[in-house]
């Protein structure tokens, strides 16, 4: 009995101690969201892709994507990938919009040559890619939810390390592992005066977060918005996605894929 006492009280004290341990290095902050949602907001490059998968196809379309691409695999430079399915649906094919960020593009042209030999069976078409930069993102605050008015913050990336340290907008749109929002991915054109973009992002009622980016070959911008509740106005939107230069249009989908690499 003595024995089974002090090896109790050993390991409770070693178990105390370790754990004061963990406490002072900081190892109990695994779970802090602040470092994930610092990277999403810092990645300066975004590949947007249009896929088009035919009907009846989408379990196992959306299988293939995340079995496929950057999810499992360590890949140092992605940070985050958001996938769309377009509403409303259609009965021949459905349109899917992945927009993926990064550290570097030389990781997203690798993920993307993985992925698109084990997607392209479940396609009508080739995929549309396209290749940005980060401009900046639009951050809303409450002022949607609380019933008021409703403002944004302007953020380039590792520009304003006080949204993370200050309660002075809303960090939702930075979030992953959340499904079932509102997204919608737009395009402009390369005349498009960069604050009119900025105001007509942030003047949409009901805004949660927006990331302006600029196309590659100066073909203009692309930008993803997420909404706490969608402005009518946006219902019928649709991406062009013909020959024409430059694109044009936007595409309202629902968020069914939302993750960080693992």
């Amino acid at each position: 009995m003595i024995t089974i006492r002090l090896f109790a009280a050993r390991w409770s004290a070693r178990w105390a101690v370790g754990l004061a341990l963990i406490l002072l290095t900081g190892a109990a902050v695994a779970h802090d969201p602040a470092p994930v949602l610092r990277n999403l907001y810092g990645a300066p490059y975004a590949v947007v892709t249009v896929y088009n998968a035919k009907g009846g196809s989408d379990a196992e379309f959306l299988n293939a994507m995340i079995q496929s691409g950057p999810y499992n695999k360590l890949l140092t430079g992605f940070v985050n990938e958001r996938i769309m399915q377009a509403v409303p649906p259609q009965d021949d094919a459905t349109v899917y919009v992945s927009l993926q960020r990064y550290f570097d593009l030389g990781t997203a042209d690798f993920s993307d040559g993985e992925r698109l030999p084990c997607v392209r069976k479940y396609l009508t078409a080739e995929p549309l890619r396209i290749k940005a930069k980060l401009t900046e993102h639009l951050l809303a605050d409450w002022g949607w939810e609380r019933g008021g008015q409703h403002s944004y913050l302007s953020a380039g990336a590792f520009k304003k390390e006080e949204i993370f340290e200050k309660n002075i907008s809303s960090l939702s749109f930075l979030k992953s592992g959340y499904v079932g929002q509102i997204g919608l991915v737009e395009f402009f054109p390369a005349n498009q005066d960069l604050d009119s973009l900025r105001s007509t992002l942030g003047q949409r009622k009901g805004l949660s977060g927006a990331s302006i980016f600029s196309m590659d070959e100066g073909r203009g911008y692309v930008t993803y918005s997420e909404f706490f509740r969608v402005p009518e106005q946006l219902g019928s939107s649709s991406i062009s996605t013909g020959l024409q230069q430059p694109l044009a249009g936007g595409q309202l989908g629902v968020v069914v894929q939302n993750y960080v690499p693992r």
